[in-house]
């Protein structure tokens, strides 16, 4: 890839990624006490809903792109649904992990 885009370009995306992924996983995992509490098999499934709309998404772009021509809008477009919506999932899901409680993995 380094042919198509300038590798540089790239390092702070990546910082930005890891810093957010960072902050989540020690905040919402480890110091919640989520780590010790959640169910093995709900960690496990809890990405595939995100990755069946990530799917359908970039056939859904991937068509807006042939139809309409490769454009900055429908970029931006996808870029704004999809911070939205991993937004409102990330509070969603967290809301409902509170309300809910910590589900004891070891008792099931």
């Amino acid at each position: 890839m380094e042919g198509l885009v300038r590798v540089e370009v790239l390092v702070w995306p990546r910082v930005a990624v890891l810093v957010s992924h960072g902050v989540s996983f020690v905040g919402d995992f480890l110091a919640s006490g989520e780590s010790r509490t959640a169910a093995i098999g709900e960690l496990m499934m809890r990405p595939y809903g995100r990755v069946v709309i990530l799917h359908v998404t970039i056939v859904l772009g991937g068509f807006m792109a042939v139809l309409l021509g490769p454009s900055l809008g429908v970029l931006l477009l996808f870029v704004t649904v999809k911070i939205v919506a991993d937004v409102v999932t990330h509070l969603r899901v967290h809301r409902r992990m509170v309300a809910v409680g910590p589900v004891n993995a070891q008792a099931s």
